[in-house]
């Protein structure tokens, strides 16, 4: 009886299947070490990838730009310019400033010189007598109001010493005024100035908060003249405020 071998297929069969049979057992040797991949490597081509995917990224922005989030959000409101204004004296009014004056008698008198003579003033003030008593106050006052709106809280105050010919038409060294909410509001603060120093300037009094009426500075006539005729001046004041 004749025996037969089995069936070994085409040559191109057998060729497919000794390539698999290489795969699947080429690197089952114990003496051959299945091949791995090395960090170094894995790093590189990683970077290489990350390159790849932000230079990408980058270019599809520059073509078609993505709205970045919190980009929308709008702009912050522009700063409120500060509310500058003078008044007093012989002075331009208007509908944020103005001066008002009490108790005018027959010894006052206007000097023709030394007072502002900028933003609306004219560079005369007036000459009062004082009330004779220093913790006194008679009904002679004037008072300068500012009514800078809303948008304001707090306003630097300045009171302008004048020059006159004459010193004893602005002779007192501790004039008494008040910081008051408004034209007829509250008195909230004092100050004492010396209108003999610094003859031809602007004297600082602090700042102070704006109150809803506005602030005001009040000027009384409480003290004695250091000599008989001598005079306190009324001249002007100036206010910056801010926001």
């Amino acid at each position: 009886m004749t025996i037969s071998p089995p069936s070994t297929g085409s040559p191109r069969q057998q060729r497919r299947e000794a390539v698999a049979a290489l795969v699947e057992n080429g690197w089952a040797r114990v003496d051959v070490p299945r091949p791995a991949a090395r960090p170094h490597v894995v790093l590189m081509v990683a970077a290489l990838a990350a390159a790849a995917a932000l230079g990408t990224g980058v270019v599809l922005q520059l073509v078609r730009p993505v709205p970045l989030p919190g980009t929308d959000r709008p702009a912050a409101p522009p700063a409120v310019a500060a509310f500058t204004a003078v008044s007093g004296w012989d002075c331009a009014t208007a509908a944020d400033r103005g001066f008002d004056v009490q108790g005018r008698t027959a010894q006052w008198y206007t000097v023709a010189r030394g007072g502002w003579t900028g933003d609306g003033c004219h560079g005369t003030f007036e000459a009062v007598p004082t009330s004779g008593d220093p913790a006194t106050e008679g009904p002679q006052r004037a008072v300068w109001w500012f009514a800078p709106g809303t948008a304001y809280t707090r306003c630097a105050v300045e009171v302008f010493r004048p020059a006159p010919a004459r010193a004893r038409d602005a002779a007192i060294r501790a004039a008494r005024y008040y910081v008051r909410a408004g034209r007829d509001g509250a008195r909230l603060a004092a100050f004492d100035l010396d209108q003999t120093a610094g003859p031809g300037t602007w004297a600082a009094a602090g700042t102070f908060p704006v109150s809803a009426g506005g602030v005001a500075v009040e000027l009384v006539d409480r003290g004695v003249a250091p000599a008989a005729g001598d005079r306190l001046a009324v001249t002007q004041v100036r206010v910056r405020c801010t926001g």
